[in-house]
């Protein structure tokens, strides 16, 4: 983990624990009828947990500084989760709201509606610390292509004249 900056491992503990979490209840809620809305939740928490787990298996084995670790894919991938849980925010939002108005007539009251509730604030804080992992991760990429734009160039020149 030590090629990982401090505070992006601990957010990063901390999200795949809260996705988990809301995966969790978005299919208990999907199970139970809740609204048909939240299978956007457990395929967001598969991109992010794949995402999660593959930087921290780099971070296990590149050393501080590495350009594999915070390579342009992975930044950009992270911004695309970022973006994912935002997008869960506003469905489970919706979801809430039609629950609430009794849209649906066929998905009556089965589970409450502290159920969507929960969902939408825990999809709030995941959305929180997804953008701030990929910020991090972007502040981090540029910070080591500036310092290898810098970096003085191996120049391993032999040069040999061979007459015949």
């Amino acid at each position: 983990m030590q090629a990982l900056p401090q505070p992006v491992a601990v957010l990063i503990f901390s999200s795949i624990g809260i996705s988990i979490a809301i995966s969790v209840l978005a299919v208990a809620g999907l199970i139970l009828s809740a609204s048909p809305l939240l299978w956007t939740i457990p395929v967001t928490f598969v991109a992010t947990f794949s995402h999660h787990i593959t930087m921290l298996r780099i971070a296990r084995v590149e050393p501080h500084g590495s350009e594999r670790l915070f390579s342009r894919l992975r930044v950009i991938w992270g911004f695309i989760t970022a973006a994912a849980w935002t997008l869960c925010i506003c469905v489970a939002v919706i979801a809430t709201v039609l629950k609430a108005m009794d849209v649906f007539p066929k998905y009556q009251m089965h589970v409450g509606l502290w159920l969507m509730v929960t969902c939408a604030a825990l999809a709030l804080v995941e959305s929180g610390l997804t953008w701030t992992i990929a910020i991090f991760n972007q502040k981090e990429r540029k910070r080591i292509t500036y310092a290898a734009k810098w970096r003085p160039l191996t120049m391993n020149h032999s040069w040999s004249i061979n007459h015949r």
